[in-house]
């Protein structure tokens, strides 16, 4: 009885792929209800916010948290210069 409850107890998982998950996960404009399902193109943001809840993280995620200010205006003028060179 204990070894069938050993191996019983051992269950494996495997990660078997990856995949694409719809929607923009910074999209502000949409409106996550609780215990609502959510519409299929807006699942990529469902699994943002719950995740960053789960880890006691805010819900907001910004890209001004990550670049310091420089930085950012360096970005912006490298944007820029690609644009230019496209035209």
């Amino acid at each position: 009885m204990f070894e069938e409850a050993q191996i019983l107890q051992n269950c494996l998982s495997v990660f078997d792929h990856w995949v694409i998950v719809p929607g923009d996960p910074l999209d502000k404009s949409i409106v996550l209800w609780p215990l609502e399902t959510v519409p299929f193109q807006h699942l990529a943001l469902e699994f943002v916010v719950k995740t960053r809840h789960r880890k006691g993280m805010s819900e907001d995620v910004s890209i001004n948290k990550f670049f310091y200010k420089e930085m950012m205006v360096e970005l912006a003028q490298q944007a820029a210069d690609l644009h230019q060179q496209m035209i």
